[in-house]
């Protein structure tokens, strides 16, 4: 008879949301979220209500949608917070739709420049104009 056991199943929110935390904004309103549950915790108030005020904490921390990286690291958090149950997905869909308007209104984002791209706003001398300097240098 084969004894085998198999590994312990793992939420994949613990695995999975750990590499999100990489995100500045993401780890800053993880952090606002922890000290606030904390903090709730230890003024006996219930657990449901320290998720509450720590959910509010959360969202407080999140980013100004007032630029495409803000934006970008928005939606990061709101995925986030609704991954790991700190976001209602009612509301979590009401501030990525939010997100998305915040995106349409910012307009297209401005495109990084190659480092070797020609400029093309710079002037080219005429190839004509050059030659008949030379040619009229020579002719002197």
């Amino acid at each position: 008879m084969i004894n085998a056991s198999a590994p312990p199943i793992q939420d994949p929110r613990e695995t999975d949301l750990g590499l999100a935390l990489n995100n500045p904004a993401v780890a800053k309103c993880q952090k606002a979220w922890k000290r606030v549950n904390r903090a709730s915790l230890k003024r006996n108030d219930s657990p449901a209500v320290a998720h509450l005020d720590a959910a509010d904490a959360f969202c407080e921390a999140m980013p100004k949608l007032d630029s495409h990286k803000n934006i970008r690291d928005f939606i990061a958090c709101v995925g986030y917070g609704m991954a790991a149950d700190i976001i209602f997905i009612e509301i979590g869909t009401k501030l990525l739709y939010a997100a998305q308007v915040a995106l349409a209104a910012a307009g297209p984002r401005p495109r990084k420049r190659r480092r070797n791209a020609p400029n093309k706003n710079a002037k080219v001398p005429n190839e004509s104009a050059s030659n008949s300097t030379v040619f009229s240098r020579m002719d002197t």
